[in-house]
């Protein structure tokens, strides 16, 4: 029998809800009615009955059904709540402003009650009245309680003068909440005229209550946060000083801007450290900074020039000669054999250099694997093929399942494709595609597929051979002789499929010698003549990338990042297109 009863009011239930979803609230609020009679703790039946009497213009049906419910559980605020809501409904708003207040002056006495007041407000959409709750317990109780429901509240309906105000005032009492004020205050920090008064409200505060270092810290975020490296510099400096740090602070704020590729401002965190002497606590990691945020800003610019690199040559010696060959210079030692290998090509020096750095005991290991990567790759620019090969060998065999490893097997892979071992190349490169990291996956895929696309299905490698010594001429910086063979190609193989592999590398060598124009000119015939082949999205790709950093020329640059991420849709390269595209468009619409 009860099995019935449940199974007839679940049927009703159903009923019901059929009715009030189609707009039929007359047979609804019949069956709601007599649903809650059965069932007088169901919010959901209780809800829609309500809506229905509103709908139905049933108001003093509507007003009884909530003062019962009230009657019925005094405790809750919900349905006091709903007696105001039902006033709005019928356009009693003086009713139910009335009923708010009251609601209000009553509740607000109780320090914890008036949550729940407030939660009832907020069910109801009404959250002005919840902010008004709060700020009427504040007056009775202060804010101790309140003050992060009310700054959200404050922050959700745009109020942020008063959102900034109040928690400038919570640091006041209770500076160890800053992250959290922090918290809040970022999420206003996108808008210019929030983020310009919450800036001018905390440096008034910094003046006003000097002694609370939580406003510094704050201003310091919020410069942090708004890429405002200079200011953050310029405060940072101030706080390192005030507070004694010794160039800590200092020293983590360059880290960050090396983070965001941001290296004169990074520049400008080491010279200060270095400026308090070499007997201060960071001057020598201060020297260090300041050479690398050098080196980063060099080796991120495609035409930088010689005598700049020089100069940083010259930087690393000086440093290396006063601290000598060691663990805690190992950095450095890495980073000047980096300039002589790849900058002004002296590979005996970089050899020279690594073979030394490789000797020095205890370095971190990915360090060290890392260092015999770069050893090898010197001794292939030289053409010690046998050294190359034992050095990457030894990387993957220390390093099996590691992407360093993964990276020495790639090496490997790509010292048989110069060498013209293309079978055995090939082989290693399939292994690679599933590669940890995706870097390592993507560079062993393009060359597994320029094997794959060019060798003749008579195994027919002479072309292909010709092709890969070039690309060996151009690791080891013979532009020249690279050039040489790379003309020679079409005469010698008329028919083969390299022609638009040769246009690349043709562009390769014209980048390499800070011949732009010429690069831009190959890549365009590339993209635009053998669009179907396999280079097509790495030409265009590139030849925005020079548009935008050598050229300066941005809506080009943007004209061919949007034509890579519609007409090649799968390329690799689709991701940091799109990811360039947008930063271009932002820096155009400043």
């Amino acid at each position: 029998m009860l099995f019935g009863i449940s199974y007839a009011q679940s049927s009703d239930e159903e009923l019901a809800a059929k009715f009030y979803g189609s707009g039929e609230y007359e047979k609804a609020a019949v069956l709601y009615k007599q649903l809650l009679r059965k069932d007088p703790n169901s919010v959901y039946i209780y809800e829609n009955y309500l809506n229905s009497l509103i709908a139905l213009n049933e108001k003093k049906e509507a007003i009884s059904l909530v003062k019962k419910q009230i009657r019925k559980d005094p405790n809750s605020l919900n349905f006091p709540v709903d007696l105001g809501f039902v006033y709005e409904q019928f356009d009693e708003d003086i009713k139910a402003q009335n009923q708010f207040e009251d609601l209000i002056e009553k509740h607000s006495k109780d320090a914890f009650g008036v949550n729940y007041l407030a939660q009832a407000f907020l069910k109801r959409q009404y959250t002005d009245w919840a902010i008004l709750a709060f700020e009427a317990a504040v007056e009775q109780h202060g804010f101790k309680y309140y003050w992060s429901s009310l700054i959200n509240l404050y922050r959700n309906t745009g109020n942020y003068e008063k959102a900034t105000d109040l928690g400038l005032e919570v640091l006041k009492s209770e500076p160890k909440r800053a992250n959290t004020i922090f918290y809040h205050f970022s999420r206003m920090l996108e808008k210019e005229a929030s983020a310009g008064y919450i800036q001018t409200q905390t440096l008034s505060y910094i003046q006003k209550y000097p002694n609370i270092h939580a406003y510094s810290e704050l201003l310091l975020n919020i410069f942090l946060e708004q890429k405002k490296y200079s200011a953050a510099f310029r405060q940072a400096k101030a706080m390192d000083l005030r507070l004694n740090e010794n160039g800590k602070r200092l020293l983590s704020l360059g880290q960050t801007c090396i983070n965001n590729e941001e290296y004169r401002i990074a520049a400008d965190c080491y010279e200060e450290l270095i400026s308090r002497g070499p007997n201060s606590l960071y001057y020598i990691d201060g020297r260090i900074g300041l050479m690398n945020a050098r080196y980063l800003e060099v080796s991120s610019q495609m035409n930088s020039k010689t005598e700049t690199i020089n100069s940083l040559i010259e930087e690393y010696e000086h440093f290396l000669n006063d601290y000598g060959y060691s663990k805690s210079t190992s950095s450095a030692m890495k980073r000047l054999a980096e300039l002589y290998l790849f900058y002004i090509y002296e590979t005996d020096m970089g050899i020279e250099i690594l073979s030394e750095l490789v000797r020095i005991r205890n370095l971190p290991t990915s360090f060290l694997g890392g260092s015999k990567l770069m050893l090898g790759d010197a001794y292939l620019i030289k053409g010690e093929i046998w050294e190359a090969k034992l050095l990457y060998g030894q990387v993957d065999k220390d390093f099996k399942e590691d992407p360093l490893g993964q990276e020495a097997k790639f090496r490997n892979a790509r010292l048989s494709y110069f060498n013209a071992e293309f079978d055995w190349a090939k082989d290693q490169l399939e292994i690679l595609r599933t590669a940890t990291s995706q870097l390592i996956a993507n560079n062993a895929l393009d060359l597994a597929l320029l094997i794959q696309d060019n060798v003749g299905l008579d195994s027919n490698y002479d072309a292909m051979r010709e092709y890969a010594h070039a690309e060996f001429l151009l690791f080891q910086n013979k532009t020249k002789e690279c050039l040489a063979v790379l003309d020679a190609i079409p005469f010698q193989f008329p028919k083969h499929s390299l022609t638009d592999e040769v246009l690349f590398l043709k562009a390769q060598v014209m980048q390499r010698e800070k011949k732009f124009d010429d690069a831009l000119q190959y890549y365009e015939r590339v993209y635009s003549n053998h669009s179907y082949d396999i280079l097509a999205d790495n030409a265009l790709f590139q030849a925005a990338y020079l548009q935008e950093n050598v050229f300066g020329n941005f809506s080009k640059a943007m004209e061919l990042y949007e034509k890579l991420i519609l007409d090649y849709n799968s390329s690799l390269y689709v991701v940091e297109s799109r990811k360039k595209y947008r930063a271009l468009k932002d820096k155009i619409i400043q």
